[in-house]
């Protein structure tokens, strides 16, 4: 049951058995709607993840621009094969979110691969061809990119 509630969300209704048998009392746990946001512990921090969340857009309608569009006229070859600018560009795609709070891998990690799979097979229909490598290569950067935060988290005092 989801209810909007006075500026909070109710994300779910737990029914606890009372000690009389065949009665319960409701308990209600609800999250505020920006719980992303305000678990922040500075008013620093939350601005470094607006930011972050906003660089996370950025990258992930770039990708989708890149992946997306009809192939140009051959040019000069790129420095980067195929397979690691799709590991590049993921890798890329979770970095800003992870660097901020790492707790929010739990989520955009698997979100990234998702959209690299979404890419894959809808890049058939824009002209391309779908490489199931590619979306290896997706999600092998899309968790290559919480490492550098992984790293920043342990490095970082208490």
């Amino acid at each position: 049951m989801l209810t909007i509630n006075s500026g909070r969300i109710a994300a779910w209704k737990i029914q606890q058995q009372s000690p009389e048998v065949g009665k319960t009392k409701p308990l209600v746990a609800s999250f505020p709607e920006t719980w992303f946001l305000t678990k922040a512990r500075h008013p620093q921090s939350l601005a470094q993840m607006k930011l972050a969340l906003f660089l996370t857009l950025i990258i992930a309608a770039l990708i989708g621009w890149g992946t997306l569009s009809p192939p140009g006229p051959p040019g000069p070859p790129l420095p980067l094969n195929d397979k690691q600018i799709h590991f590049l560009a993921f890798a890329l795609l979770t970095l800003p979110v992870t660097w901020v709070h790492l707790r929010h891998a739990i989520w955009l990690v698997p979100l990234a691969i998702f959209y690299g799979g979404a890419i894959e097979v809808i890049q058939p229909f824009f002209t391309r061809s779908a490489e199931w490598l590619d979306l290896a290569a997706d999600a092998a950067g899309a968790i290559t990119g919480l490492l550098p935060g992984l790293v920043r988290t342990r490095l970082r005092p208490a």
